[in-house]
């Protein structure tokens, strides 16, 4: 249990930093799917070996599992959640952008090879 969630903890680091420094849509697509296929391989060769055969013998032998619930614990007034979202993914766009080679280094590089302007290797190699 510790071993997959390990690798699902990496893949999902990995998988956000890979789609969130992806240029265009196009990109975004492209990825998301390789991205939606690296987490379900694992699914795909498990029931191609087992099948659904093994699946329901498996689970037709386990009990259910029970555990208590405080609903006092739990009420925590849904702007907390949104809160801590927002701030979430605040810090991680500032990330990204300022980052090194990140997406503002990125925007800047581009800009200067298309304007031939500051000190970039495009200006010298065309020699203006």
């Amino acid at each position: 249990v510790l071993g997959r969630s390990g690798v699902s903890l990496v893949v999902f680091l990995v998988g956000v930093n890979f789609l969130s420094s992806t240029d265009n849509l196009m990109d975004l697509v492209l990825n998301s799917t390789a991205l939606g296929f690296l987490v379900e391989i694992d699914n795909m060769i498990h029931m191609s070996f087992m099948g659904h055969t093994f699946t329901r013998a498996v689970t037709d032998r386990c009990e259910a599992m029970t555990s208590t619930y405080r609903a006092s614990r739990a009420n925590i007034a849904p702007w907390v959640y949104f809160l801590s979202v927002v701030v979430v993914l605040g810090a991680w766009s500032v990330y990204i952008y300022q980052k090194r080679r990140g997406l503002i280094e990125t925007a800047r590089a581009t800009a200067c090879l298309c304007h031939l302007e500051g000190d970039c290797l495009a200006r010298t190699f065309l020699g203006k």
